[in-house]
């Protein structure tokens, strides 16, 4: 996105401290190891001080800097800079005015829920691949990634596909703000965040401020379930249910027909635009949902059925997300450790269960964060799952991974069964990359999965690395 210096003065209030204002700003980033020529950097005091970062910017080919404290003169040389009084709120202040003046015509779509969120957003990109289109990379979902990934949109853009993440009350509102979407999909309600939000039915609320944001033109496409009757009521807008019960009579209709050697489910998709079966390029059955909705989001932005469905069959997800590699020795990873809560680690548990496997199936299982007071409660949940879906051996990391121990030995002893034959505990990422480069034998199905901060990536890499002992391990994702 293309901006005049002065365009930046105009939406932000700030003082022109030097430079000049017909200087052309081309891109926008708060990361100067990101920075593109032209660029404007953004500096925003956070764990670390993006002001001590201007220099660098400079250096990389930034031209303004915009901030929000005071900079000595010798600090960014060769750069305009304009100070404000928070260089949070005017970011949302200049892509509030390019939303308004640039992208009026750009249909904006607003993905929020528990999980799925950046699945659906893949998903979304792939069903609208003919449409000029933008999203937002990785995660940007918050106050600082939501506004970048605006100003990263180009002139033309005819959708505009937005995640949507919140960690506190009146997060999701204060997103729509700026971005002011007209579809709004919320993927599911359940337990991520809930210490933050006030439980489920916290975080329920906090996802219906999407809904209650949108337009009485707009379009909410909402989970059926438990929580759909109190999301419905958020909003006037036209809204359609997505779910794959049919007792609770969904509007959409969900049904899972095959799942492939990669775990890539073929879907029966019934809806009020005709019936459909179609490939979602995504791995896990729990990608179902997400790839209806994607769909749906693509209907309402004009997409022919049959086009949408193809191009969810092309879809690929993001880094650490359901990635499956394929290591020496018929060794196979499921790395699914960017993060985890409840609702995606039963998915991952469900995947490890169904996916092919010549050994035995080991699940490498480390806390969900941020669940509040049912912490202790779901991590033993998942250790009965682990043993009523057949698990042979888990690794568990961690002072919460010691309950999902807890919970798959209780279940093993009331069931009388044989189900895991081993069950380790260890402190850390570290230890896990030990204990597996020692348990996992050829033929064995590994599962990685825990919240981001649990750092399971680096198991991941160990694995990877048996290739020195016992062959050439390529670990490409397939």
């Amino acid at each position: 996105m293309r901006l005049t210096l002065q365009k930046l003065l105009d939406a932000t209030g700030g003082c022109l401290v030097r430079g000049e204002a017909d200087t052309l700003i081309e891109s926008f980033s708060n990361d100067s190891r990101s920075i593109a020529r032209g660029g404007c950097f953004v500096a925003i005091r956070a764990e670390r001080d993006g002001h001590d970062f201007i220099d660098d910017a400079a250096q990389r080919g930034a031209v303004v800097a915009l901030t929000d404290r005071a900079i000595d003169d010798a600090v960014g040389k060769g750069l305009a800079v304009v100070l404000v009084d928070s260089s949070v709120a005017a970011l949302a202040h200049v892509a509030r005015r390019v939303r308004d003046e640039i992208l009026q015509d750009a249909s904006v779509v607003g993905i929020t829920g528990s999980t799925g969120k950046t699945s659906t957003k893949d998903l979304c990109v792939a069903a609208m691949r003919d449409l000029r289109l933008h999203a937002n990379s990785q995660s940007f979902n918050n106050e600082i990634g939501l506004p970048l990934t605006m100003l990263d949109a180009a002139y033309d853009t005819d959708v505009l596909i937005l995640e949507m993440g919140a960690r506190f009350r009146g997060n999701i509102r204060e997103l729509c703000e700026i971005a002011r979407p007209a579809i709004g999909v919320i993927t599911n309600i359940g337990l991520a965040h809930a210490e933050h939000l006030g439980g489920v039915a916290g975080v329920a609320a906090t996802k219906g401020e999407l809904l209650e944001s949108l337009p009485l033109d707009g379009f909410a496409i909402i989970p059926s379930g438990e929580f759909s009757k109190q999301l419905s009521a958020r909003t006037q807008s036209e809204k359609i249910r997505v779910g794959t019960d049919l007792a609770e009579r969904p509007d959409v209709l969900v049904r899972v027909l095959a799942l492939d050697d990669q775990l890539r489910p073929t879907v029966g998709v019934d809806s009020p635009w005709g019936s459909v079966e179609m490939k979602v390029g995504l791995r896990g059955a729990h990608q179902a949902t997400n790839g209806a909705m994607a769909l749906i989001v693509a209907l309402r932005c004009g997409v022919e059925i049959e086009a949408a469905a193809a191009g969810i069959a092309t879809a690929t997800g993001s880094n650490w997300r359901m990635e499956i590699s394929k290591l020496d020795d018929n060794i196979t990873m499921i790395n699914d450790a960017y993060n985890a809560n409840p609702t995606s680690m039963r998915a991952a548990i469900e995947a490890l269960a169904s996916a092919p496997c010549r050994g035995r199936r080991i699940a490498i299982l480390g806390a969900m964060r941020e669940i509040g007071a049912a912490s202790e409660h779901e991590h033993r949940k998942l250790g009965a799952l682990l043993v009523d879906a057949d698990i042979d051996t888990l690794i568990c990391v961690g002072d919460e991974g010691q309950w999902i121990a807890m919970g798959a030995e209780n279940r093993n002893d009331s069931v009388g069964g044989t189900a895991l034959d081993t069950v380790e505990a260890v402190k850390n990422a570290a230890e896990a990359g030990e204990s597996a480069v020692r348990i996992v034998r050829p033929g064995d199905t590994v599962l990685l999965k825990a919240s981001r901060a649990i750092g399971l990536e680096s198991v991941a890499r160990r694995l990877e690395g048996l290739a020195p002992a016992s062959g050439t391990a390529s670990g490409d994702a397939q």
